[in-house]
C-alpha cells in the first residue's frame, strides 16, 4: 500500500474534496499524514525507500525560488513519489516527461542566475560611460565584516 501525505497548505480543504482527489488516483487510505512546510527536511529524512503520493495545492509551496521547487520535486521523485499540485494540475512521477520538466527548471534557474549578473555588469558600465562613480564612497568603509584582521581597518 502506498503512503500518502498532503501538505499542510491542503489542511482545509474539505474530507470530501480530499476523498475525490483519492479515489482518482484509485487510493485506499485510512489517514492522511500532513507534511508542516517547514519540517520538509525531516520529511525527506524519514522516506527513504518509500514509495507514495504527495499532494500540494500549488508548486510554489514546495520552495521560495524555482530552484528550491526544483530540488524538493526532484527529491520526491528520487523517493519514488508521485507529486500531485491540486490547483494547477500538474502531475509529477518518475517518468520522461516529468524529469525533463525538472531539467527545465534547472535551466531556468541557471538562466535567470546568470541574467542577473549580466544585467549587473551592464548597469555598471552604462554608469562608467556616464562618468557617474560606481562604488562606495571614498572613506566610506564596508558595513559587512572583515573575512581576516589583516583587512581590518580598510
Amino acid at each position: 500500500m502506498n503512503k500518502v501525505y498532503f501538505d499542510e497548505s491542503l489542511s482545509t480543504m474539505p474530507k470530501q474534496k480530499r476523498d475525490f482527489l483519492l479515489n482518482k488516483y484509485a487510493l485506499q487510505v485510512d489517514e492522511v499524514d500532513f507534511v508542516c512546510s517547514k519540517d520538509k527536511t525531516v520529511f525527506f529524512n524519514s522516506i527513504e525507500n518509500e514509495k507514495g503520493f504527495f499532494f500540494v495545492s500549488n508548486l510554489l509551496n514546495l520552495g521560495t525560488s524555482i530552484d528550491e521547487v526544483r530540488i524538493v520535486l526532484n527529491q520526491l521523485i528520487n523517493n519514488c513519489f508521485f507529486v500531485v499540485s491540486v490547483d494547477e494540475g500538474f502531475e509529477f512521477g518518475s517518468d520522461e516527461s516529468s524529469l525533463n520538466i525538472l531539467k527545465g527548471m534547472e535551466i531556468a534557474a541557471y538562466i535567470k542566475k546568470t541574467h542577473k549578473s549580466i544585467a549587473m555588469k551592464s548597469n555598471i558600465q552604462k554608469k562608467r560611460e556616464k562618468g557617474q562613480k560606481v562604488g562606495r564612497v571614498l572613506g566610506v568603509k564596508n558595513k559587512k565584516p572583515s573575512l581576516c584582521e589583516v583587512y581590518k581597518d580598510y
